[in-house]
C-alpha cells in the first residue's frame, strides 16, 4: 500500500487529517476517534518500501518493551528496532508476537489482560497475509513493533489491504495500552530496578576513570619536576 491509498480512504470517510509534504517525504497528521496517528512514506535501506504508521506516547514508558510481529526483519534493517541485552522474554499465546521486557512482572500482568492480547491478536492477523496487486496471497514484510516511545506498524507497498481493518485494529490496540496505562502510572513510569544498576556502574567507572587519569598526571607532574 501507499500514501496515497490512505488518503483516498480519509477523503471518503471524512477523516481529519493535515498533509505535509518536503523534498524527502510525504506525510499525513491523522485524527481518528480522539487520538492522533502519523503516515509517513518509508523505507530502510532500500530493503523496505511503503508505509509506516506511528503512534507516540505522551511521555516514554519504563518498561523497556520490546514487542511485535516480524521484528527479525525490522532490527536487521536498523537500530532503532533492536531490543535492549538487559531485557527477559515475556511469554504470549501466540508465538508470531514476541515479547521482551525489563519490566517482567509488570508486562506479564499487562498482557493477561484478554482484550489487549485479543487486540494484538488482531493486529498480527491484519497483517500476517496480504493481498498482492496481482490476485496473489502471500506473506510480506508488514510488521508492528512497540516501544517504551512508540507503536509503529509497517506496510509493504506491494501489499495491499483494507485502510478501515487496519487503522481500526492499530486504534483498538493503542486504546487499551492507554487505559492500562492510566490505570498504572506510578509503576510504569517508574525506572527499572535494571537500569538503575546499570547507570549507577557506569558513573562509578566514568568516577575511577577521572581519579587514574589525575593519578597519572599527578605523578607525571610531580617526577617531572624532580627530573
Amino acid at each position: 500500500m501507499k500514501l496515497k491509498d490512505f488518503r483516498e480512504f480519509f477523503d471518503n470517510k471524512g477523516i481529519e487529517y493535515k498533509e505535509k509534504r518536503s523534498l524527502l517525504s510525504q506525510k499525513l497528521l491523522v485524527n481518528y476517534k480522539g487520538l492522533k496517528f502519523l503516515f509517513l512514506e518509508f523505507s530502510l535501506r532500500n530493503y523496505f518500501q511503503g508505509v509506516k504508521i506511528s503512534f507516540f506516547f505522551p511521555k516514554p514508558l519504563k518498561l523497556g518493551l520490546y514487542c511485535g510481529y516480524n521484528m527479525e526483519y525490522l532490527s536487521s534493517l536498523s537500530y532503532k528496532y533492536q531490543k535492549d541485552f538487559l531485557t527477559k522474554k515475556i511469554k504470549l499465546p501466540f508465538p508470531e508476537v514476541e515479547c521482551w521486557a525489563k519490566k517482567e512482572k509488570i508486562v506479564k500482568e499487562f498482557f493477561s489482560d484478554y482484550s489487549l492480547i485479543e487486540s494484538l491478536r488482531n493486529l498480527k492477523d491484519s497483517l500476517k497475509i496480504s493481498q498482492q496487486r496481482g490476485g496473489v496471497f502471500t506473506f510480506d514484510s508488514s510488521a508492528f513493533i512497540i516501544k517504551d516511545e512508540f507503536i509503529e506498524v509497517f506496510i509493504d507497498e506491494k501489499a495491499f489491504f483494507e485502510p478501515e481493518r487496519i487503522l481500526e485494529s492499530f486504534y483498538q490496540l493503542v486504546s487499551k495500552f492507554l487505559e492500562i496505562l492510566r490505570s498504572r502510572s506510578s509503576e510504569i513510569y517508574q525506572e527499572p530496578a535494571s537500569d538503575k544498576i546499570f547507570k549507577g556502574i557506569v558513573i562509578f567507572l566514568i568516577i575511577l576513570t577521572f581519579l587514574v587519569l589525575g593519578l597519572v598526571v599527578y605523578v607525571n607532574f610531580k617526577f617531572g619536576l624532580k627530573m
